[in-house]
């Protein structure tokens, strides 16, 4: 019944989106089937006492903390947040179904499908395998909330945190190398950026950043071999 009542508050949430209903625009409220859609209050309704009725269940927990972070006050957003974190470092159970109904990007639903196709090909527990992508996901979220709040601090403690759990993650480490720049930390920056491009090699906005920074700080000093890397992905992006 629970996981029911969330596939179906999901279903609606998305549902919005895809009709854009949330926009103050006369055209996507008549769109059609747009009477038939839950109005946001009942989604997230739903989602809160889902949460309540099975506190210690990933899927409620994290789709109701995703929507939070989308509707709700930052501060209550960033609580909600830090439950499902607190989940996720204590062991909590990790269903597979799950991933079905996650609010993943492109990019992250590229890399939990291949993660949980390497681990079962591995003979691994599946939450071995998706434990910290999750986890990467949320703190992302929470840093990019405690950002627009203007807590620096918290910023930078959710996205370490999310990198040393997930060290092959690519999701965290531009967001702290922008943070860093912010604050004219820029040997650190170039730090987090070539550990960023071991792992996302042809991310052009990297390579950018990085020749960047080396004419901005004397300090920062990059290789010919990063030069000629950053003109190989120039070739790339410009096909």
């Amino acid at each position: 019944a629970i996981k029911g009542r969330l596939l179906n508050a999901s279903a609606h949430y998305f549902a919005r989106l895809g009709c854009g209903l949330d926009k103050d625009d006369s055209s996507s409220r008549n769109s059609p089937g747009a009477e038939l859609i839950w109005p946001a209050e009942r989604i997230l309704k739903t989602f809160r006492e889902v949460t309540e009725l099975a506190p210690n269940y990933l899927p409620a927990a994290y789709c109701w903390a995703r929507v939070a972070a989308a509707h709700l006050e930052t501060t209550v957003a960033l609580g909600l947040l830090e439950k499902v974190t607190n989940l996720l470092l204590d062991g909590c159970a990790i269903p597979f179904s799950c991933a079905d109904f996650y609010f993943w990007d492109p990019q992250t639903q590229y890399d939990i499908e291949r993660t949980a196709w390497e681990t079962l090909d591995k003979g691994l527990p599946l939450a071995e395998g998706l434990r910290p992508i999750i986890l990467e996901d949320v703190l992302v979220t929470a840093a990019r909330l405690a950002n627009h709040q203007g807590d620096l601090n918290l910023v930078e403690e959710a996205l370490n945190l999310a990198i040393s759990q997930h060290p092959s993650g690519g999701r965290a480490r531009p967001l702290l190398a922008e943070l860093l720049e912010g604050q004219e930390k820029w040997e650190q920056a170039a730090s987090i950026w070539r550990e960023h491009l071991v792992i996302r090699p042809l991310h052009f906005e990297a390579h950018e950043s990085l020749v960047a920074l080396a004419g901005q700080c004397e300090t920062v000093l990059i290789s010919d071999e990063e030069v000629h890397r950053f003109e190989r992905a120039l070739k790339v992006v410009r096909g």
